[in-house]
């Protein structure tokens, strides 16, 4: 009887640490996207000004 208690208590601690490796996984993937969308929309704005000289000096 002890044994079959035993081994779900195993299953279970298992199953956590999956859990728990899962979460940390996704909270890195999600901090990644917004370090590079961060990145994304500062690149945008840098060029910007860039742009702007290029579209008045193509104007006609």
């Amino acid at each position: 009887m002890k044994s079959i208690f035993r081994n779900l208590y195993n299953v279970f601690q298992r199953s956590k640490r999956a859990m728990i490796i899962n979460v940390l996984g996704l909270s890195v993937a999600f901090a990644i996207i917004i370090v590079a969308g961060i990145n994304f929309m500062n690149m945008s704005m840098a060029l910007i000004p860039k742009r702007m000289k290029s579209i008045n000096i193509h104007k006609y």
